[in-house]
């Protein structure tokens, strides 16, 4: 069943692979050059390296999830795709990946709520707002996580018996 559906749409899969594959790349420009035109714009050091410390560190994380992300996905296609294509080490431990992303997602905004209420005298329920959306958003991409660690062994599976 699933090779009959690879099949019949092979050519849009395909696509769909290159499509991550350039996405991930844009993701590692954009994120190059937040780092580099700061830099060459001639701002004074100072000011470059405080907005590389106060802005771009979490920024910067989150391009790098989003580069193994659409990495994996391309990965995924691949190996769907192809029949002799072996899962690498994004496919292997994209589950982990995945699982970092959930921590980060759940740490980031419970972070940043937490230095806007001690600086603007903000009230705690921003804090717990965050931490209920946060949570919530961590849950689904723990759950996507453990899907995929359950789908690569099953489509590596389905392959061989082809």
């Amino acid at each position: 069943m699933l090779h009959n559906v690879i099949e019949k749409n092979e050519r849009f899969l395909r696509f769909c692979c290159k499509v991550a594959h350039t996405i991930s790349f844009v993701v590692i420009l954009i994120a190059f050059l937040q780092i580099a035109v700061p830099l060459w714009t001639g701002s004074p050091k100072k000011e470059a390296t405080n907005l590389l410390q106060t802005t771009s560190i979490l920024g910067h994380i989150k391009f790098l999830f989003l580069i193994f992300l659409f990495l994996g996905i391309e990965q995924f296609i691949r190996c769907l795709i192809d029949i002799d294509f072996k899962p690498n080490w994004i496919l292997i431990y994209g589950d982990k990946i995945i699982y970092l992303y959930a921590l980060y997602v759940f740490v980031t905004p419970i972070y940043h709520c937490g230095v806007f209420t001690s600086t603007h005298n903000a009230s705690a329920a921003i804090v717990v707002i965050a931490a209920i959306f946060a949570f919530i958003k961590s849950i689904l991409w723990i759950g996507i996580g453990k899907v995929l660690k359950i789908i690569v062994p099953i489509v590596q599976e389905s392959k061989t018996t082809i």
